[in-house]
């Protein structure tokens, strides 16, 4: 009974809106013994619930399908996705996601001295270098899942904290993830510090210099975290706060590469990325074999490709 009933071309103006003439009448057509079609939303109706098919087309001009059951907004691949339903009409509104601008700091660079995927990585020296974004309702996760993941490379290790993610108001409001160093022990750590630890989670481990590691840090329901190294589960504790906290949405920006002003990452980073509302690890997993493409929950991806001593870092979320 899946089928395409209905295809849809959106304008390349942002926000256009496109009619999906017909609604109550394919309803009628549907078979009352399927209830479900493959859709980018559902439309609730009397029951049986009939969704509809729709092709996105994107602003890239790639498109797909997605079925999501039991919602009236979704996001395809990038995609907002809304479907209003009236007595007599439906409206697909389509706004496509827009890259962020991320601005480079410091002597932050593309560098293809060393690299993970696509021939080249970001670059910083441990001397005032960061990539930095505004703020965004992106970097909001709250109690939802979500998961930062990287591929780093260590120059030299750090004397105290290495931030890798770091959200920065002031000494008493930041959000970070970094490896630490306490007392000669290395632990890779995310915490939330509002004058007090909202959430301190973080796990032993005995990095190398001149060594490409994967490493995700990953929030799954209320109060599951975990921190994998190359795919390994390193046994993650939250040692001060609740691991049920929310975690705190700050005014700042995001800082890649650095706590801005103090302490800075001395090494390479490749294939960055931010997703929001997924858990895309709870067990030990294979770490990545190539670069990543973008999906509905990548809300910010950094392939730091270019070429040698390019300062453009580009936000691939809108290209894959």
């Amino acid at each position: 009974m899946f089928e395409q009933l209905k295809k849809c071309k959106t304008d390349q103006r942002k926000g256009r809106s496109i009619p999906v003439a017909g609604l109550l009448i394919l309803a009628v057509l549907l078979s009352a013994a399927s209830g479900l079609y493959a859709g980018v939303a559902l439309v609730p109706q009397q029951a049986p619930y009939v969704t509809i098919t729709t092709t996105i087309y994107t602003t890239t001009t790639s498109w797909t399908t997605s079925i999501i059951w039991s919602t009236v907004t979704t996001v395809v691949y990038g995609v907002w996705t809304t479907v209003q339903y009236t007595t007599s009409t439906s409206t697909v509104t389509v706004t496509p996601r827009t890259a962020k601008t991320v601005a480079a700091n410091g002597n932050a660079r593309i560098s293809t001295a060393q690299f993970k995927f696509g021939g080249a990585s970001g670059l910083f020296d441990g001397n005032g270098d960061y990539l930095s974004t505004p703020d965004s309702a992106d970097w909001a996760f709250g109690s939802a899942d979500f998961t930062i993941d990287f591929w780093v490379r260590f120059n030299s290790l750090p004397a105290v904290r290495s931030a890798i993610y770091c959200q920065f108001v002031d000494w008493d409001h930041e959000i970070v993830l970094a490896l630490e160093n306490i007392g000669g022990t290395y632990y890779w750590a995310f915490l939330d510090w509002e004058a007090a630890y909202v959430v301190y989670l973080r796990a032993t481990t005995t990095p190398s210099r001149n060594t490409w590691y994967h490493v995700a840090v990953v929030r799954q329901g209320v109060a599951n975290w975990f921190i994998f190294l190359d795919g390994v589960s390193l046994g993650a504790s939250v040692v001060a706060g609740s691991a049920s906290a929310s975690v705190t949405d700050l005014t700042a920006s995001l800082s890649v590469g650095a706590e801005p002003a103090i302490r800075y990452f001395d090494g390479w980073l490749d294939d960055f990325r931010v997703s929001k509302g997924v858990a895309r690890w709870t067990s030990n997993f294979t770490p990545p074999t190539s670069a990543y493409t973008n999906d509905a929950n990548t809300v910010l991806l950094l392939h730091m490709d270019g070429a040698d001593g390019s300062t453009t870092f580009i936000d691939d979320v809108t290209s894959g």
